[in-house]
């Protein structure tokens, strides 16, 4: 069973890129849109893969790693507020595990490794119109670490993405919204 939608996004997502000076409406469809695709918002927190992927984003022990490594080493005041998400001594001991049992650590470093890519391409490549499905999955697709996750052509995971973002708009609220 998987979490509300409109819980995750209000409870969790809008408040978090908040704190992060980062919420828009079109960040907040991506990582709602995000955390639907890779765990049905959710359903699992791991992965069975060769490379285990862990949370509600189910990011990879080495993406999650670089994230801190390349991008956030070097942005001090970013790193310290992502830091302050994470719980004191748990993090030290197993940071994989905070992406599992801390969903605003987790949404953070989601958004910190699309500010990752994002940082090193062209900044028309965000989409800022919520409501462009298209172009918000093209941008997870281009953008987020989903390599074997899915043997899904880019157009089939696009479709899927933006199905599943339909069904969440539609439906009506308060009903758990999980695709199969």
């Amino acid at each position: 069973m998987g979490i509300f939608s409109q819980d995750l996004k209000e409870a969790v997502i809008h408040p978090t890129l908040t704190q992060l000076n980062q919420w828009t409406p079109a960040t907040e469809a991506l990582l709602l849109g995000t955390a639907l695709v890779m765990s049905n918002l959710g359903d699992r927190l791991y992965s069975d893969l060769q490379e285990r992927r862990f949370g509600l984003y189910l990011l990879d022990k080495t993406s999650h790693r670089e994230v801190w490594d390349k991008h956030l080493a070097f942005d001090s005041d970013l790193a310290s507020t992502i830091r302050g998400f994470a719980s004191q001594r748990a993090f030290l001991v197993d940071p994989e595990q905070e992406l599992v049992t801390n969903l605003s650590y987790a949404t953070a470093i989601a958004w910190a490794t699309y500010d990752f890519k994002f940082s090193h391409s062209a900044p028309s490549e965000f989409p800022d119109d919520p409501c462009n499905l298209h172009a918000l999955a093209t941008c997870w697709f281009e953008n987020y670490p989903h390599n074997g996750l899915s043997n899904l052509t880019k157009d089939k995971a696009i479709t899927t993405f933006i199905a599943g973002m339909h069904n969440m708009i539609q439906a009506p609220r308060g009903k758990p919204q999980l695709v199969a």
